[in-house]
């Protein structure tokens, strides 16, 4: 399982807030990993040397405990989904576990064992002269895959972000 934790240093304004500890004398930033890779053998967290070092594109952030990847809080993520209304509603409403979210995403992706109930329903789609009643997915695609964790899926019909 793969999990994070993040946490907030008092309240965040706009820039990059660099402060020193009032323990130590070495800055350190509001966002603040509970573990991950940043983690200093020392039991201090990688110290940031200035503003501009904070904003660098994929900084590593200082951790609390040493591990390759972080790991997620258990907090709730949005699942958005647009397309179909009855595979949309039945799917992408609601509360639900999240061990659900890659079960859905692959039966709308046609994507392990659904790939074979996906080409039926595209035999079938071009066997019936009204196709337009017929979902059928079509090509799946990552677009982007970031800090964030945005997935977007687009399939014929239908359009999915997992943020």
């Amino acid at each position: 399982m793969t999990c994070m934790t993040l946490s907030l240093i008092c309240t965040l304004s706009t820039g990059v807030d660099v402060k020193p500890s009032d323990v130590d004398g070495l800055p350190y930033s509001t966002l603040l990993y509970g573990n991950g890779p940043g983690h200093s053998a020392e039991h201090r967290l990688v110290p940031m040397v200035n503003a501009t070092d904070a904003e660098t594109h994929n900084r590593l952030h200082g951790a609390a405990v040493p591990r390759q990847w972080a790991t997620h809080g258990g907090e709730d993520v949005p699942v958005y989904a647009a397309g179909p209304q009855g595979i949309t509603q039945a799917l992408f409403s609601g509360t639900f576990d999240q061990s659900y979210v890659p079960h859905a995403i692959a039966y709308v992706a046609c994507l392990a064992e659904h790939a074979e109930r996906c080409r039926r329903q595209d035999a079938e789609a071009v066997n019936r002269s009204n196709s337009d009643t017929t979902f059928t997915a079509g090509k799946a695609g990552v677009l982007g895959v970031g800090p964030s964790s945005q997935v977007t899926f687009f399939f014929d019909g239908f359009l999915l972000f997992v943020l």
